[in-house]
């Protein structure tokens, strides 16, 4: 059996499939070895009921997940995944951009780019990734990310920026003070999955004029930054759940910058197991 394995930060997917096709998945808490250990990651599976029919079976596993190219963090993944695992023999950890690029590959060049909690971008070839620009995470960089418009909107927030009708949609849905927020941003971990958690009430209000504009914004510093480092010629394959709900604001913003959006995955996790089924034939 294999096991294919896609995580975020704030939410990861496990699948396990074998000769009929997926024979058990779940879901966890998102793993990132830049903030958690090889003790969470066994607790995560701990949790799992029924795991313990299959984890004997496994014996190929595919790992996607940021973090997953630094060679000392992808050991604390591999550490943990070979403990709960025993008899998989082939263990590859590969970065969440590859998770993309594989996700949605339908043998053309494109420019691969993740919108989730986090967001990152790079050309495709079938084979290697090509970056012109660094991830630099979600207090540097990750325009577009969940955990930068969340961000947007607590400072709009708290600076009294926010139209009245949103200020109050916002107070009757999360009540937050500035010591709940400060708490939580600046003093617990996984602070960019905290921030990314306000995206469902930027998606639900992103009629409104000043989420909209917002939103523009956010996906055009993306696309500027990120999309227009390669050639315009190039199509744009994206995936997660902001360039899923965000998909008509974005397309747009895209569309003004000569950019061609040809494929939004929500889940890359989907299209691995597509991909890999085709591998295996």
């Amino acid at each position: 059996m294999i096991l294919i394995v896609e995580s975020g930060s704030t939410k990861c997917n496990w699948v396990i499939t074998g000769t009929g096709g997926i024979e058990f998945s779940f879901t966890t808490k998102g793993i990132n070895p830049y903030f958690n250990d090889e003790n969470f990651i066994l607790e995560q599976l701990k949790g799992v009921s029924d795991l313990d029919k299959y984890a004997g079976e496994i014996t190929e596993i595919h790992y996607f997940g940021a973090g997953s190219t630094h060679t000392a963090l992808s050991q604390i993944i591999i550490s943990a995944l070979r403990k709960a695992f025993p008899n998989a023999k082939k263990i590859n950890c590969k970065s969440d951009l590859m998770a993309a690029a594989l996700s949605t590959w339908d043998g053309q060049v494109t420019v691969v780019g993740i919108l989730g909690t986090g967001a990152n971008a790079a050309l495709f070839d079938g084979k290697k990734l090509t970056y012109k620009k660094p991830a630099l995470g979600y207090i540097l960089g990750d325009e577009a990310s969940g955990a930068y418009f969340g961000k947007q909107l607590l400072r709009a927030y708290f600076y009294g920026e926010l139209p009245p009708s949103i200020r109050q949609s916002f107070d009757e849905t999360y009540g937050l003070t500035k010591n709940v927020a400060f708490e939580n941003i600046y003093r617990k971990p996984s602070a960019n999955v905290y921030l990314a958690s306000f995206m469902p009430f930027l998606i639900q209000h992103k009629d409104d004029s000043f989420i909209e504009n917002l939103l523009r914004t956010g996906f055009s510093l993306f696309i500027k930054i990120h999309v227009l480092s390669f050639d315009r010629k190039y199509p744009l394959h994206l995936v997660g759940s902001v360039a899923h709900y965000g998909a008509a604001i974005l397309k747009e913003e895209a569309r003004k910058a000569g950019v061609s959006i040809t494929q939004i995955r929500q889940r890359p996790i989907d299209g691995l197991v597509t991909y890999f089924a085709g591998e295996q034939e």
